[in-house]
């Protein structure tokens, strides 16, 4: 997919913060590559943008099925290319963010297409944060679902698709309705599991991209975002492949 700049990186890190400001400050749109965050509700369990985040520049794709629809990466590249195009067609400049691997392996490079071999070289920065950093941040944004009363978020869905029964938290909550896990314990085990999460994502984004690495816990949330924008800019101006 051409012209587009990436910001990926494990969950927690603080990309929707970053993105909202870069994109604000070029005038760019968003489209979420968060396999979650693409569902509507769940707006604690899956940590999306808050409004003044949200209200920062355009998002897409972010709430946009339900939870009854089941997900891919190959649904999503074809939800997301026209979205892109629309998007490119108004002149404006996109910015994909997100933590899943696959999402944003399906519009860089496709579903079949392996990138080691591939000629293609889209531009972006993976982000992340010390491990006892990120790892405090993911500890403390479970502590905030809770308190913000992600059991009545989970207690109010009905069905879900077999893909959206993934979401992490979503099992242990439920069992904590069922009176067969305490709050604390529901809690500890979100939070381990999202930390085993990130550990994933690292290592996918470590691997399986040639995006430049950016270490946010030696910047200023100000110093990232300038960072950050200058690199799009400069990616935009080349335009990519």
């Amino acid at each position: 997919m051409k012209n587009a700049f990436y910001i990926v990186g494990p969950t927690a890190a603080g990309k929707s913060e970053l993105a909202a400001d870069v994109a604000h400050e070029l005038g760019a749109e968003i489209i979420n590559a968060d396999a979650f965050q693409i569902y509507r509700g769940f707006e604690l369990l899956t940590g999306k943008p808050a409004a003044a985040v949200l209200a920062k520049a355009p998002h897409h794709l972010i709430g946009a099925i339900s939870v009854t629809e089941q997900m891919n990466a190959g649904k999503f590249r074809r939800k997301a290319l026209p979205v892109v195009e629309e998007i490119q067609a108004r002149g404006k400049h996109v910015l994909v963010v997100g933590g899943s691997g696959l999402y944003v392996k399906a519009l860089t490079h496709g579903l079949d297409s392996d990138w080691k071999e591939s000629e293609t070289d889209p531009k972006g920065v993976f982000v992340f944060h010390d491990r006892d950093k990120l790892y405090q941040r993911i500890n403390a944004r479970v502590e905030r679902m809770f308190k913000n009363a992600v059991v009545e978020e989970v207690r109010a869905i009905g069905a879900v698709s077999a893909t959206a029964e993934r979401m992490i938290g979503l099992r242990e909550i439920r069992q904590l309705l069922d009176g067969k896990m305490s709050i604390s314990e529901c809690s500890a085990a979100i939070q381990q599991m999202t930390r085993r999460y990130s550990k994933r994502q690292l290592t996918w984004f470590r691997h399986q991209t040639n995006f430049e690495p950016l270490n946010l816990s030696l910047l200023t949330h100000s110093e990232a975002v300038t960072w950050i924008s200058r690199k799009a800019r400069l990616a935009f101006a080349q335009g990519n492949d």
